[in-house]
């Protein structure tokens, strides 16, 4: 009994640590990988996360969708500059191109579902569902809190609240008057990349985190990299934290409603009004 224990006392910290360390590798890999995006580098982060998935069981899902990611990145930043030279060539509308390069989004799709089926996984998605919007979260840390509202309650409040922010920065800061174009690029954006991003981020990735480390190492996890994803994007990294903060809610909204709605609805509403508030696309 005495033998049992401290042979579990000897492993623990083994376990824990080769956890944390492969946590502390995504994060890194998203930050790195942002900062210096040459060809070579990204090849290297590719080929140490297929390595260490080869050589370990236990993290190979995790290890392969770094990979995955990886290559994903390198793809859409290979593409989009051509793409927009090209549909812009063609005469689109500069709000068209603008939706259209987030619609590359799709290639970190395709190797993330890859990475998926040679990992074996027999459910790519864990929450590919409508999920249930009376299930409650709690506030502010999502299962513990002051609060305990449920869902429906809390994105209605998040919505209306954000509106009366974006409204008053419209009117009295940035006194943008009102367009009929910029309003079809606001809707067009937010579809698009609130879809694609949720099922990137809070499908794929949160469910392979969540099965190789549990739900809340999950969510710290993909919420500071999903934060610092936004970097080769041209946001601050002081935006980059603001969004990671933002991603536990996300997470906390897929993982309390087992489904992808709700936090598609959360990520529409909040670039819908990015959008409209001239955080994306004002450029003339």
């Amino acid at each position: 009994m005495q033998h049992s224990f401290l042979k579990k006392l000897k492993v623990f910290p083994r376990a824990a640590l080769a956890k944390y360390g492969v946590s502390f590798a995504f994060v890194g890999t998203v930050i790195l990988i942002n900062l210096f995006p040459s060809s070579i580098f990204l090849a290297c982060c590719t080929l140490f996360w297929i390595l260490l998935g080869w050589r370990s069981s236990e993290f190979r899902s995790i290890a392969w969708t770094a990979a995955a990611f990886v290559l994903g990145f390198l793809v859409y930043f290979s593409t989009v500059e051509p793409l927009t030279v090209w549909l812009t060539l063609l005469g689109f509308s500069r709000e068209f191109v603008l939706i259209g390069s987030r619609g590359l989004l799709v290639f970190y799709l395709a190797f993330l579902f890859l990475a998926a089926a040679l990992s074996g996984e027999k459910k790519p998605i864990l929450y590919w569902r409508i999920g249930d919007f009376r299930e409650r979260i709690a506030f502010p840390w999502i299962w513990r809190g002051f609060d305990h509202p449920p869902i429906w309650f809390f994105i209605s409040i998040f919505s209306i609240v954000t509106s009366l922010i974006f409204v008053c920065i419209r009117i009295f800061v940035i006194e943008i008057p009102f367009d009929w174009k910029l309003l079809g690029l606001a809707v067009g954006f937010a579809l698009v990349n609130s879809v694609l991003e949720e099922i990137m981020w809070r499908g794929l990735i949160l469910s392979r985190f969540v099965q190789g480390m549990g739900q809340v190492h999950a969510l710290i996890v993909t919420s500071l990299a999903f934060g610092f994803y936004h970097y080769g994007l041209g946001i601050s990294l002081l935006t980059c934290l603001g969004f990671a903060v933002g991603s536990i809610f996300m997470a906390g909204l897929t993982l309390r409603s087992k489904g992808l709605m709700p936090v598609i609805i959360f990520h529409f509403v909040l670039n819908f009004w990015m959008v409209m508030g001239g955080m994306v696309g004002m450029e003339r």
